[in-house]
């Protein structure tokens, strides 16, 4: 019986290591630290509750199943992990499942294929649990025993607690993903916090807005300078070479511009007097102490103008050359160019970063939904689309791939676009994996350049790009191999050039694009 107990818990330990050890971290002992115990009170618990079930082949079925849920739930993290770089909650999987296997069936049958010899060793524990002769030393836990067993899984529940708390705290509690979690505590522990934040609820650093001491802050009021006065009979001063005096001509300072603020007209102070919601209030009390951004010289610079507005998928600095990618490097270096900017780890892969490009904020994972597929049902007013179809303006995005991959179908509508991608309106030439951008501008751009030159009627444009999308080599990624013979000259990998080849097919839809606006 204590066999049994035993093999559950290294059961557990096991299928864990594979997972370490396809993605190694450092330090190790940090980590251990989290399994061991986390493995431990999971064999006890799993041996206590399975040793109620009476009926033996009950009993057997259950332990089959659970021997294999795990190597699935496992080897699924790792090919997440090498597909899409990212771990993922085990609800947010289930609910992607359907759109993977439908957009990206040819690139994950690949990852598969490459992973497939992890596969034996992750159901190596349920082929020892069928053959008879072990399975017979694992006997059924007595009575006795069972309170123990429950004591003991709850101990041990306790010290892996202990042993997250201490090794990554915030991550463990109000920072929790499980991108950041599965490295550091495993996947156990990890579905574990997935689900009891779900259910529960994840901590905050705040339990309420109300816990925040609100600033005091004094709007500035814009001062104009009171020019200097000069005058013409304005005393003289002696030179050191000639000893003859010499008028000093004091500069006329003009008057500074008086700019305004960039602020709606909001009676905070009002609304939080009218409020009887202690949520509300202090947002309405929060926001009417804050000081509105001052407006400046560019303040209405481009008031009129068309907008094209681009998130390039996959895409990084590293592929911007002057002789590689000239379009890329002039859009780069000219015109404003913004380089003091962060990037937050968000783990919501494409999704997430689109999310925060479109509205400026950042994704965040609210329940088990994505910030972009939580917003479907917000109010979105100050979103790009939705600001420039208030001035008049044509507000059109385009995705060239599924139009209801990531629920684009309900988010970018709700942003105030005109939403098109393949298969609700975006015809393409080719639908080979990853789908080229060239192809997307040469499909679009013609049409809203041509109904402005009618109308006069301004546009704002939003693109979602696909060309630069991984998995990165010549037999699985269609733009790659197209523009192979532009990088085999370079001195690297074949992933390195073959994500280098992809990205220059966003190269030549830029280009495309410039040149027809240029035009």
């Amino acid at each position: 019986m204590y066999l049994s107990v035993l093999f559950f818990s290294l059961f557990f330990l096991y299928e864990e290591l594979l997972l370490f050890l396809a993605q190694p971290v450092t330090p190790v002992w940090p980590v251990l630290l989290c399994l061991l115990p986390a493995a431990a009170a999971a064999g006890l618990l799993s041996s206590a509750i399975l040793s109620l079930f009476r009926n033996p082949k009950l009993r057997f079925g259950l332990s089959c199943a659970l021997r294999a849920l795990f190597p699935v739930l496992f080897l699924a993290e790792i090919l997440c992990r090498e597909f899409f770089g990212t771990y993922y909650e085990v609800g947010y999987m289930l609910s992607m499942s359907g759109s993977v296997a439908g957009h990206f069936a040819g690139a994950a049958l690949h990852v598969i294929a490459t992973n497939a010899w992890r596969i034996p060793f992750a159901f190596l524990p349920l082929v020892l649990y069928l053959i008879p002769s072990f399975r017979s030393r694992l006997e059924r836990p007595s009575l006795s025993l069972r309170p123990g067993l429950f004591l003991a899984g709850l101990v041990f529940c306790l010290l892996a607690h202990c042993a997250c708390l201490s090794s990554a705290g915030s991550v463990y509690t109000t920072q929790y993903n499980m991108n950041s979690a599965v490295p550091r505590f495993g996947l156990l522990t990890s579905v574990r916090l997935e689900l009891q934040y779900a259910l529960f609820g994840q901590p905050s650093a705040a339990d309420s807005l109300s816990d925040f001491e609100l600033p005091v802050v004094a709007v500035p009021e814009p001062s104009v300078p009171i020019p200097t006065e000069t005058s013409d009979d304005a005393p003289s001063s002696p030179t050191e070479e000639s000893g003859e005096t010499e008028a000093v001509i004091e500069p006329k300072i003009e008057a500074e511009v008086s700019y305004g603020f960039n602020a709606l007209d909001i009676d905070f102070e009002a609304l939080a007097a009218g409020e009887t919601n202690d949520t509300l209030r202090t947002m309405h009390e929060f926001f009417g102490s804050l000081t509105p951004t001052q407006q400046n010289e560019y303040t209405g610079r481009f008031a009129g103008k068309n907008l094209i507005f681009l998130t390039a998928e996959a895409f990084s600095p590293y592929v911007i050359s002057e002789e590689l990618t000239p379009t890329l490097y002039r859009l780069a270096t000219e015109g404003f160019v913004f380089t003091n900017y962060y990037q937050p780890s968000w783990f919501q892969s494409t999704t997430g970063g689109e999310f925060a490009n479109m509205t400026g904020l950042t994704a965040t994972w609210i329940g088990q939904k994505l910030s972009f597929t939580y917003s479907i049902s917000d109010f979105m007013p100050f979103a790009l689309g939705n600001q420039f179809r208030s001035l008049g303006y044509t507000t059109l995005a385009y995705h060239n791939n599924s139009y209801t991959y990531y629920n684009r179908n309900l988010t970018h509508p709700n942003l105030g676009y005109d939403f098109y991608g393949i298969g609700n309106g975006l015809e393409l030439a080719s639908t080979e994996w990853p789908c080229s951008d060239l192809e997307m501008m040469e499909a679009t751009v013609p049409g809203y350049i041509d109904r402005y030159l009618e109308t006069g009627t301004p546009f704002h444009v939003y693109y979602m790009t696909v060309s630069g999308h991984c998995n990165y080599g010549w037999d699985i990624n269609a733009m790659s191999e197209k523009n192979r013979a532009l990088v085999e000259g370079i001195d690297a990998s074949e992933t390195v050039k073959a994500y280098l080849a992809c990205n220059l097919e966003l190269e030549a839809a830029l280009t495309y694009l410039l040149d027809e606006l240029e035009a």
